[in-house]
């Protein structure tokens, strides 16, 4: 039998960590920000998030793995092109 149970604080601190995350997209360049959202948050495929902002897929596709490097270098928050 595998046991999964978290105790409050890991579930605390996974609450934290999502609402930081999210703090650091709401910070960072719209146009990748956007993008990584309706990807991750909204779980749309890059079909729809290319059909929601009317670009491209590779456009799409493009924008979050930016937003994905710059989360990644800390630099969410830089005003990046």
């Amino acid at each position: 039998e595998i046991q999964v149970s978290k105790s409050q604080e890991d579930i605390q601190q996974k609450i934290k960590e999502i609402e930081d995350l999210k703090q650091r997209v709401r910070n960072m360049n719209p146009t990748y920000g956007e993008a990584f959202y309706l990807r991750y948050f909204l779980e749309l495929d890059y079909s729809e998030i290319a059909d929601a902002l009317s670009i491209s897929v590779s456009v799409a596709q493009h924008r979050v793995s930016k937003a994905k490097a710059l989360l990644r270098a800390g630099r969410a928050g830089e005003n990046d092109a």
